[in-house]
């Protein structure tokens, strides 16, 4: 008997069905990532409460110690931050400074799924006439002790262009 291959699209669909139906996730946050002179690394226990959102970060590395802290439609938007180093001191940033997001692209609003599940619903819904040819079904594997299913988006007309920003222009 031959075995159907899972549609791409739909257990994209689903993922991102999961991700919206999240209420709450705990998990170590480990990154290596490009940034400006080289790569920035880091290690983190994360908290996170999706509905209002609230998030708590507890530093391993590089600053070990430091504790952040921030709720929607709290503290004046700001992230309460304990550093480390220097006990007994919270200072209050906003969470989109360099302060704050030194050697980061994302700020601590990012910290939960629903910025993948945004980015993955905007491409099928952008590029659903192409879907066919972009998106592989890559089988099946166990990754701690659970059953995952690899998707690979093969996006061939992707390219990188140069960008000027312009005054009060965001590129988030």
């Amino acid at each position: 008997m031959e075995r159907l291959t899972p549609d791409p699209k739909q257990l994209l669909t689903k993922m991102i069905a999961q991700i919206n139906q999240t209420k709450s996730l705990s998990y170590t946050f480990k990154k290596r990532e490009r940034v400006q002179h080289g790569f920035s690394t880091a290690e983190q226990d994360i908290k996170l409460v999706t509905q209002p959102m609230k998030a708590y970060i507890y530093v391993h590395q590089p600053n070990k110690g430091t504790v952040a802290v921030w709720a929607e439609n709290e503290n004046n938007g700001e992230v309460k931050v304990s550093p480390g180093w220097l006990p007994f001191v919270t200072i209050n940033l906003s969470p989109e400074s360099d302060e704050f997001r030194k050697k980061n692209h994302h700020s601590i609003q990012k910290v939960g799924f629903e910025f993948l599940a945004d980015i993955v619903n905007n491409s099928l819904q952008k590029h659903d006439s192409k879907l066919k040819d972009i998106l592989h079904y890559g089988g099946q594997y166990v990754v701690n002790n659970r059953l995952c299913y690899k998707v690979t988006i093969d996006f061939k007309e992707y390219k990188y262009s140069s960008y000027t920003i312009k005054p009060n222009e965001n590129l988030f």
